[in-house]
């Protein structure tokens, strides 16, 4: 594979519904794939779309672990909301090895933070606890501005009914204050981006203030 095709592997990538940027890294075969993606579909989707198009194309293998998926959103954007609210912005996983990395961006009324957490292994629950700890790390810096902090206390999935769910208890920390706070999630697409919502929820009439 030379630089012309890894190029057009790239451009490809795309076209593919749901993705809205794509990057290829690499000199004779991808190394790293970085995508932006829509939310539309799942992440595990996405990757697999990618790699459907490597094998039907390209001729090429993709190890799920070399593409990273930055997930978008435009909750809250909509003009329907009657306060302002923190709201999940993108979500990436990236997998080193057997372990990973969850990082989120956050989108607050006057810009965005940012924070990740590791994840150290692949199982639901432990990704779903490093989605909420990488929230808790992106409210940290406009927190301390308050003298407030968020800890992530628990985090379990129930299923209710036929859907299975993300629920997040949260301790907020003010002015001496503990507050236990609970926030839950449907799990529409992943795990993660599920449970960073759900902590969002639950802080969130604390945030407006």
């Amino acid at each position: 594979m030379n630089k012309a095709d890894i190029s057009g592997f790239q451009e490809d990538l795309k076209r593919i519904p749901g993705i809205r940027g794509a990057r290829v890294i690499g000199d004779d075969a991808p190394t790293e794939i970085h995508i932006i993606a829509t939310g539309d579909k799942p992440a595990k989707q996405v990757v697999r779309d990618v790699q459907s198009l490597a094998a039907a194309a390209y001729d090429l293998t993709i190890d799920h672990r070399i593409v990273s998926i930055v997930e978008t959103s435009d909750n809250g954007s909509n003009g329907h909301e009657v306060e302002p609210r923190v709201v999940l912005n993108w979500l990436m996983m990236a997998s080193q090895g057997d372990s990973s990395r969850i990082d989120v961006g956050l989108k607050w009324p006057t810009g965005e933070t940012a924070g990740g957490a590791p994840a150290p292994s692949a199982n639901r629950e432990t990704r779903a606890r490093a989605a909420a700890e990488a929230v808790a790390a992106a409210l940290e810096s406009t927190l301390k501005e308050r003298n407030a902090t968020v800890e992530v206390d628990s985090v379990v999935l129930p299923r209710i009914g036929s859907t299975d769910a993300v629920l997040v208890k949260a301790l907020f920390r003010e002015k001496g204050a503990v507050t236990v706070l609970l926030g839950s999630a449907l799990i529409e697409d992943d795990v993660a981006s599920a449970a960073a919502r759900a902590l969002l929820d639950a802080c969130n009439r604390k945030l407006a203030r």
